[in-house]
């Protein structure tokens, strides 16, 4: 044993485990508890039968637990563990005062369980912050999905825009189907000759622009040559 201070450490090596730990770390305590100051002084010594205690146990569930050999040996270790903790259990009361393991016992518990708490919470954060990352991933793809299908839209419509215009454009009609006649002469129309006193009508001639032959066009009773006519262009 070496003395540092206000505190004692345990010389044990980082080599042993399970039993050998135990065993190592309850003869330290043994040997101190008598002259330390503090339940600080030991505490190390304390952890070490705890954590052999915890080995004994996951070795007794390994893979391979099956062989007689070493079932035997596992149940033994972990009977002497028990011993063990009850020893110092013993101890601890007898040097500070019954309760003490008791204590010690339900403040570790309650430190591994604060542990556990923390370390579930942590996982689900990442576990959410997953999530939350998936779902924006998931959304950008939707949103670039929509906005390339009204890319594609947009330039089939303009596409086939332009195209339609070019082929409507083509057909429609360029020149016009009508001019203007002018009369060029105004006379009574024969049949009506006996008539015309009384029910005149007249035999209008009009020039087309585009020459020979003239229009010719007969009124109704009681109706004058009108000056101008609409007129079919010729081909």
């Amino acid at each position: 044993m070496m003395a540092v201070g206000e505190f004692m450490v345990e010389p044990i090596s980082t080599a042993l485990a399970g039993i050998a730990l135990v065993r190592s770390s309850v003869a330290f305590i043994k040997d101190n508890i008598d002259t330390c100051k503090d339940i600080g002084s030991i505490m190390g010594a304390i952890d070490n039968v705890f954590q052999g205690e915890k080995e004994i146990n996951q070795k007794r569930f390994s893979d391979d637990r099956f062989g007689v050999k070493n079932v035997a040996q596992e149940v033994i270790d972990a009977k002497l563990a028990q011993e063990q903790m009850y020893e110092i259990s013993q101890l601890v009361d007898n040097r500070f005062g019954h309760g003490t393991w008791q204590f010690i016992l339900a403040e570790r518990k309650k430190r591994i369980d604060e542990e556990k708490e923390r370390v579930k919470q942590e996982k689900a954060k990442k576990a959410m912050a997953h999530r939350e990352m998936m779902d924006n991933v998931r959304l950008m793809f939707i949103v670039a999905g929509v906005i390339l299908v009204c890319v594609i839209v947009l330039f089939a419509g303009l596409t086939y825009a332009a195209d339609f215009g070019r082929t409507y454009e083509g057909k429609l009609p360029r020149e016009q189907k009508y001019t203007t006649c002018r009369l060029i002469k105004s006379e009574w129309y024969e049949k009506d000759m006996n008539k015309r006193a009384y029910d005149p009508s007249y035999k209008c001639t009009y020039e087309h622009p585009q020459g020979k032959p003239d229009i010719q066009i007969t009124t109704g009773p009681r109706f004058n040559c009108p000056r101008t006519l609409s007129c079919k262009r010729k081909k």
